[in-house]
C-alpha cells in the first residue's frame, strides 16, 4: 500500500484551514519572510566541485594504476 493524502472539500470558505490555488488568507500587513539562498547556493556549487575534483583524481590514479 503506498501513502496517499485525502482532500476533503466543504462549501463554506471560513472551514478552509488550508487550500490549494488562489490568494492566501492573511492580513494585509502580513510581511512575508524572506531568505537569501545565495549563500547557500555557493557552498553548494564548491562542494560539488571540490568533489568532481577529488573523483576525476581518484579515476586517474585507478586508470594509472591498470598501465
Amino acid at each position: 500500500m503506498k501513502p496517499t493524502i485525502r482532500l476533503v472539500t466543504h462549501k463554506d470558505p471560513h472551514l478552509s484551514q488550508s487550500f490549494f490555488g488562489g490568494m492566501p488568507k492573511v492580513p494585509p500587513d502580513f510581511e512575508w519572510p524572506i531568505w537569501d539562498a545565495t549563500p547557500y547556493y555557493l557552498d553548494e556549487i564548491k562542494y560539488a566541485e571540490e568533489y568532481y575534483r577529488a573523483c576525476r583524481t581518484e579515476l586517474w590514479k585507478k586508470e594509472l594504476e591498470k598501465n
